[in-house]
């Protein structure tokens, strides 16, 4: 067996000599100790002696090396490099002294100075940030700690050394000390309380006041390494040395730092023990804040280790939670909450009618949500519970769902408050995310920007970046851009959500096909928007998806069929669309508004009034944004100049320019001649968005075709007179027949005429075969 030196050097020397003396009375074989102090002459027969007292396979222990002068030290260096491997060699004192440590770890005979040395020296106390001096046992311990890594090889009789003979030597007083060490930043309250509570009787009191005070402090530092490495030696000890002082003390440390709010080393104690009532006392007392902070991998491991207390109400309904809120998976836990609401315990069915409120939400059941947020913040009685904020966020969606946007966020800034107040991480971001989305509808998109900045940058500071928890922020934002023509940025956010989406599988990938499609619609990519629609229309007829998401695609299907001229294709989205069942929702609303403008792009009437009686819903709501685009719609079929202008100024104010791309076939024209309008003189903001917007839909016209000089020069297909040549291309530019007669400068009656001959000469049944023809001849 070949051991590496281990090196104890420590300013104070008492804790040192503590730990010495432990390991040497540990140590079964034979043994040799040399007090360096004590020979300033004579050294290497003193050497020589202890060398063969230990024989080839014990232990040799020089205390006080601080004391060699230069020539002994090199006397025991040159003895260290010939001794056999298998002897134990520890080289203990206040520092080097001029022993060669340098040398020996570069060339590897310190193979375990990571793992089983203390700090070197005051300066090294230094650079490990620690507070005090290095000179009790208190600084000892924090010296020990700071010189871990992780990563260092374990050594089986140090372990024996940590589980026996070193806790068993140590007196009350020493106990006492150890406690106080809680108060350094390397410390952690958990382990502290194993190792203290319950050793001695006198010293129970002042150590659980300690670690329980300590409890701040319990993540900082670099000895959060070491007491996960040695915690279960701890534990052993105590549990072999007092089992029912450890019971004792597993109880009351528990309990002690649940009361104050120390959720994860109260969970860390628990599972360090292995008690199943301790696992399921911190489930019930903190679980549901654990499902919310940063400890959410700390529950699910709670969680884990009582899978078996199926029966314990407290557990199943954290179970049921981590299903519908973390999995994303409500399906799963749809028949075990509706028995929990049900339960005895007020208590328990409070929380899982939350839960239901919830899971009633994600499948678009918004009244029966409501109805169960409310019962649930009933029962629950005050803030004070995260469930209470879970379904007021419940409720905060449903008033959103419903349009009734006010309502919405005077939920969420209150959601938002009790959040911050208790540090629930998650339902912060959800908090900040419904309140970027409610800006969203109400058309406010720099304010629905600034909400979704803040959301990320929370996740950043509470450490819990993720593709997961950015995900919602990246599609927010990624609409944001589309509305404003900016193409490229949102593809680098839909890049990055695109692993979010894998994390959730095919399902939530969805959205990013929509957002996809949009993109390819703005870069004029003809092959990659065909192929998105597919896919969209594929996923819509194979699986559930809920209601925005489905509003949400109903953009990029219509756009794609008005772009290519498909009449046919519009009318029947249309109708097959508006015959689906939904409920009364702010997202049948835009399902009815994108239908209607459907059936205007094909030249069909509409009636005004019911889309008139939709925008008067919305706007009573405060929903600004979806009765803008109700508005502009109504504005083009009425080609009304004045609310043609008031839905121009409303764009402008935000430069949201999508929806104007997308009804380019029927606002190009009109947009076109509001150039010309003098009252714009003097409305600087309006006339450059107008002027910009229309070069925008010129080019987006073109992208399939060659311009407008190519068309001309051209010469036309044999048949095909020069002008039904030049109307046939112009129909393949996406042109209506009231733009092409305001390009040609002919009346409409002639556009008709020169249609009919080109479809009789080329056979031509239908605007989309032109429009194919058009772009084939």
């Amino acid at each position: 067996m070949q051991r590496p030196l281990v090196v104890v050097f420590a300013p104070g020397g008492y804790g040192k000599t503590c730990a010495l003396r432990g390991f040497w009375n540990a140590w079964r074989g034979a043994r040799a100790w040399v007090d360096c102090a004590l020979f300033s002459e004579g050294f290497a027969q003193v050497l020589a002696g202890a060398i063969a007292a230990a024989g080839d396979d014990g232990l040799l222990i020089f205390d006080a090396v601080e004391r060699l002068d230069n020539d002994a030290a090199l006397a025991l260096a040159a003895v260290l490099e010939h001794i056999p491997r298998s002897v134990r060699t520890i080289l203990a004192g206040r520092n080097a002294g001029h022993l060669p440590v340098s040398l020996w770890r570069s060339q590897g005979r310190l193979a375990a100075i990571n793992a089983h040395h203390l700090a070197l020296s005051q300066d090294e106390w230094r650079e490990a940030g620690l507070d005090g001096t290095a000179d009790s046992w208190a600084g000892w311990w924090g010296a020990r700690q700071a010189a871990l890594h992780a990563d260092a090889p374990w050594d089986a009789e140090l372990a024996i050394w940590l589980d026996l003979a070193w806790l068993d030597a140590l007196g009350d007083a020493q106990i006492a000390e150890l406690g106080r060490a809680a108060l350094l930043p390397e410390s952690r309250p958990e382990w502290l309380m194993a190792l203290g509570i319950g050793g001695r009787a006198q010293a129970d009191a002042a150590i659980l006041a300690i670690a329980t005070l300590a409890g701040p402090l319990c993540d900082a530092g670099g000895g959060v390494r070491l007491a996960t490495r040695f915690r279960p030696y701890l534990v052993a000890a105590w549990r072999r040395r007092d089992p029912s002082a450890w019971d004792s003390a597993l109880h009351q440390g528990t309990k002690a730092l649940l009361a104050r709010g120390e959720h994860a080393p109260a969970a860390l104690l628990a599972l360090d023990a292995g008690e199943t009532s301790l696992c399921l006392e911190v489930i019930a007392t903190a679980g549901w804040r654990m499902l919310f902070d940063r400890n959410r991998t700390l529950l699910r491991t709670l969680l884990d280790a009582t899978a078996t207390e199926t029966s314990h109400g407290g557990r199943a309904v954290l179970e049921a939670a981590w299903k519908v809120e973390v999995a994303k998976l409500p399906h799963e836990a749809d028949a075990q909450v509706s028995l929990l609401s049900e339960h005895a315990d007020a208590a328990i069915a409070a929380q899982a009618l939350a839960l239901a409120a919830s899971i009633s939400f994600q499948y678009d059941g918004f009244e029966c949500a409501a109805k169960h947020a409310a019962d649930a913040m009933h029962a629950l009685g005050e803030d004070l519970h995260p469930a209470y904020a879970l379904a007021e966020h419940v409720a905060a969606g449903c008033a959103l769902a419903n349009g009734d946007l006010d309502i919405g966020e005077q939920r969420l800034v209150h959601m938002l408050a009790c959040a911050d107040r208790d540090r629930l991480d998650w339902l912060q971001f959800e908090a900040l995310h419904r309140r970027a989305s409610i800006a969203l509808e109400r058309g406010e998109l720099d304010v629905a920007l600034r909400w979704s900045i803040e959301r990320r940058k929370r996740i950043r500071a509470a450490g819990l970046e993720s593709a997961a928890a950015l995900d919602p922020s990246v599609r927010l934002e990624a609409i944001i851009h589309l509305r404003r023509l900016d193409p490229q940025s949102a593809r680098r956010l839909i890049e990055a959500g695109t692993d979010a989406a894998c994390t959730y599988g095919e399902y939530w990938s969805f959205t990013y096909g929509t957002l996809q499609t949009v993109c390819s619609l703005l870069e004029g990519d003809g092959n990659s928007t065909s192929e998105g629609v597919r896919w969209l229309e594929t996923q819509l007829a194979e699986r559930f998806l809920c209601l925005k998401w489905r509003a949400e695609a109903l953009l990029p299907r219509l756009w794609h069929r008005a772009r290519e001229a498909d009449n046919d294709g519009l009318l029947e989205l249309a109708a097959r669309t508006e015959a689906e069942t939904w409920p009364a929702c702010i997202y049948r609303d835009r399902r009815d508004i994108l239908c209607v403008a459907a059936r205007m792009l094909t030249g069909e009437s509409i009636d005004p009034e019911p889309l008139a009686a939709i925008i008067g819903r919305l706007e009573s709501g405060n929903a600004r944004d979806l009765a803008a685009l109700g508005k502009r719609v109504l504005a083009l079929h009425s080609a009304d100049p004045q609310d043609l202008l008031a839905a121009v100024r409303v764009s402008a104010a935000q430069q949201d320019r999508l929806d104007w791309m997308w009804l380019a076939p029927r606002a190009l024209g009109p947009l076109e001649a509001m150039l010309s309008d003098t009252s714009l003189a003097s409305d600087t903001v309006t006339r450059n968005f107008l002027r910009e917007l229309v070069q925008r839909m010129l080019e987006r016209r073109r992208a399939v075709a060659d311009d407008s000089a190519e068309i001309t020069e051209t010469a036309p297909p044999a048949g095909l007179t020069s002008k039904e040549w030049k109307i046939l291309q112009l129909i393949g530019d996406q042109l209506t027949n009231e733009q092409i007669s305001a390009h040609m400068h002919v009346s409409l009656a002639t556009v008709k005429t020169h249609i009919n001959h080109i479809y009789s000469k080329l056979g031509i049944r239908s605007r989309s075969e032109a429009v194919h023809r058009a772009r084939t001849l």
